[in-house]
C-alpha cells in the first residue's frame, strides 16, 4: 500500500473518515478519481478496497506518507476546527500549490483558515459531499458556478419554449442570431422530453421544444419577448 501511494500523482487526500468523509470518498470512487484517506481511529476504518493511512493528519509525516507533495488536493474534515486549521498551515507548507478545502464549524475559524492558506471553506451543515467532490475534482468549474450564484441577481438560466411554426422554428443555432442580437448562450435543448446539452451551431431549432439559456436577466426578458412577438 505505502509504494503504491507513493507512486500517485495528482491525487487527493481526504482527512478524517466520518460520516461525511465516508460519503466524498464513494463519491470520488464513484468518478474513478485517485484518494487517499487518512484517519487517526482505527475503529472507524474499514475495509472497502481504498488507500487507507491510520494516523494522524496533524503530524507532517503523515501527509508526506499520503504523498502530499504530488498531490492535487485535500479536504480536511476533522471534528476540530483548530486541528483542520493546523492540518491546513501544514499541508500549505508541504505543497504551496495544493488546493486545500477545509471544513470549519465556528464562523470565526474560517477567517483563520483563509489566512491559514486554504482555497475554500465549507460548513457541513451547508455543502453536500457530492458538491465537496466537485469542488475536489474540477475546481475551475466549481469556482465559475460559485460565481455565477453570487451574481444571481444579474445572471439567469432560463428557460425559453419555441412555438411550432415560430420565426426560429427550423432555423439553425448559428443563423438565428441569438448570441450576437442578445447576447445569451443557449447551453442545451429540450425536445420531446429529451435533453441536448451544448448543442451545435448547426443544430435547427426545432418547434414544440425549449431552448435552456445563459444570460442576463434583462437579455433574457428582450430573448423572451422575441420568441412571443415573431411568429411566421
Amino acid at each position: 500500500m505505502k509504494k503504491e501511494i507513493k507512486k500517485l500523482k495528482n491525487h487527493h487526500i481526504i482527512c478524517g473518515f466520518g460520516r461525511l468523509g465516508k460519503i466524498v470518498a464513494e463519491e470520488l470512487d464513484k468518478r474513478n478519481v485517485p484518494f487517499v484517506i487518512i484517519e487517526k481511529s482505527k475503529e472507524k476504518i474499514q475495509d472497502k478496497g481504498y488507500r487507507i493511512i491510520c494516523g494522524d493528519a496533524t503530524e507532517e509525516e503523515t501527509l508526506k506518507n499520503a504523498s502530499i507533495e504530488q498531490a492535487s488536493s485535500i479536504i480536511i474534515l476533522t471534528s476540530s476546527d483548530a486541528e483542520n486549521l493546523y492540518i491546513t498551515m501544514t499541508a500549505r507548507e508541504l505543497n504551496p500549490n495544493l488546493n486545500i478545502i477545509s471544513r470549519a464549524f465556528e464562523e470565526e475559524s474560517k477567517k483563520r483558515l483563509i489566512k491559514g492558506g486554504a482555497n475554500k471553506i465549507i460548513s457541513p451543515y451547508e455543502v453536500s459531499a457530492s458538491r465537496i467532490a466537485y469542488m475536489i475534482t474540477s475546481p475551475k468549474a466549481a469556482e465559475f458556478t460559485l460565481a455565477l450564484r453570487s451574481t444571481a441577481e444579474e445572471f439567469r438560466i432560463a428557460e425559453i419554449d419555441i412555438e411550432e411554426n415560430s420565426a426560429y422554428d427550423g432555423v439553425k443555432i448559428k443563423d438565428s442570431q441569438i448570441r450576437e442580437k442578445f447576447d445569451i448562450m443557449i447551453i442545451g435543448m429540450v425536445e420531446k422530453g429529451k435533453i441536448h446539452f451544448n448543442p451545435s451551431a448547426q443544430t435547427k431549432i426545432k418547434g414544440n421544444s425549449t431552448l435552456i439559456c445563459i444570460g442576463k436577466k434583462e437579455n433574457i426578458k428582450q430573448f423572451y419577448s422575441s420568441v412571443q412577438k415573431k411568429l411566421k
